[in-house]
């Protein structure tokens, strides 16, 4: 399962495990916090029946565009 620290020749299994684990920091520190203000956004936009400049903003985030992308 560890691959190479346990002597194995095969590293796949421990390559995918740290692929799994890398996407969690992107979730947490990229996605969730933005998710959020797209969220509070919406719900003003919705509040006053017209699309505002901040949920165009919060729809336009270049940085939730290149999390998904990785």
């Amino acid at each position: 399962m560890l691959g190479f620290l346990q002597g194995s020749s095969s590293n796949w299994l421990l390559l995918s495990i740290i692929l799994y684990l890398a996407i969690i920091p992107i979730i947490i520190f990229i996605l969730l916090p933005r998710r959020k203000l797209l969220e509070k956004a919406l719900d003003e936009a919705l509040a006053m029946g017209v699309i505002t400049q901040e949920l165009l903003a919060a729809m336009r985030d270049g940085s939730v565009k290149k999390a998904h992308q990785v």
